[in-house]
């Protein structure tokens, strides 16, 4: 009876040791699996830049923020995964005056990223393409960003500035006076990047069509709340493809608008002159 008993549990005891074997054998299996997954990603990581532009679809105008995401990043932040992972930190920041206390905001970013077979881009396991839209967390806020350069080096854009003549048409008056000579826009660097040179008013074109009961007759009269302007501005641009763009997103060319959020008062209008400043 001993003897029976006695064997029966050597029988289990060998079962049990068959069975921690197969269990250590399974999980050094899948820690190996594990260890070359992330060996293979690693050794095939690069380090590349891409500017993105900071979005948000919800305010109707894709490159807008509000201010206090703007606050919320600094040059040198870095997004970390979860194991300590560095993917991407924030090299450059460029931040532009968009009123209503909105702005635009360019990141330059430096990323670690990998390849799918037809060599595109990999950022955090997604393609990452020009005109694509990123997700980054940074460590006090996150945002989606539309990218719109990627490469081995920092893009290069040659900066010019410009002198422009906006004319406005039906302006209300409290506007137009309001637009001062010598009023500028910083940016983020404190660099100026428009300034308002000079400034012409006259009446608005009549438009109002009324009734004279003592002629007995319609005429065409001004709106005095209304005014015409002519203001010069020096701006500086960026000479990005075949075009120069004022805040990176506003073309700057003849017939073409063009929106300046100054302190005092935001105008816009249509250019009607372009020359370079020497």
């Amino acid at each position: 009876m001993v003897n029976y008993f006695s064997m029966k549990q050597n029988k289990l005891i060998s079962r049990f040791r068959g069975f921690n074997y197969y269990i250590l054998a399974v999980l050094i299996l899948a820690g190996f699996s594990i260890f070359y997954f992330f060996y293979h990603q690693t050794k095939n990581q690069e380090e590349v830049y891409f500017l993105a532009s900071i979005s948000n679809p919800s305010s109707g105008v894709n490159n807008l923020i509000s201010n206090w995401i703007a606050e919320a990043i600094e040059v040198g932040d870095k997004e970390v995964t979860s194991l300590g992972e560095t993917t991407a930190q924030v090299v450059e920041s460029e931040e532009y005056e968009a009123g209503s206390s909105n702005k635009s905001v360019f990141l330059l970013l430096k990323a670690k990223v990998g390849k799918d077979r037809s060599g595109t881009y990999l950022y955090k396991s997604k393609p990452l393409l020009v005109g694509g839209v990123v997700q980054i967390k940074l460590a006090k806020t996150q945002f989606d960003a539309l990218v719109t350069y990627i490469g081995k080096n920092p893009p290069q854009y040659k900066k010019e500035k410009l002198r422009i003549v906006l004319k406005g048409t039906q302006i209300d008056a409290s506007i137009a006076d309001n637009i001062k000579v010598g009023s500028i826009i910083r940016d983020n660097k404190g660099e100026t990047v428009a300034q308002v040179i000079d400034k012409k008013l006259s009446p608005a074109i009549p438009v109002i069509l009324r009734y004279e009961s003592g002629s007995n007759r319609f005429v065409f009269s001004s709106d005095t709340d209304r005014k015409d302007f002519e203001v010069t501005v020096d701006i500086m641009t960026m000479k990005i493809g075949d075009y120069n763009y004022y805040a990176r997103t506003q073309r700057v060319k003849v017939g073409d608008g063009l929106y300046l959020p100054f302190k005092e008062v935001s105008f816009g209008g249509t250019i009607i002159s372009v020359s370079p400043i020497n």
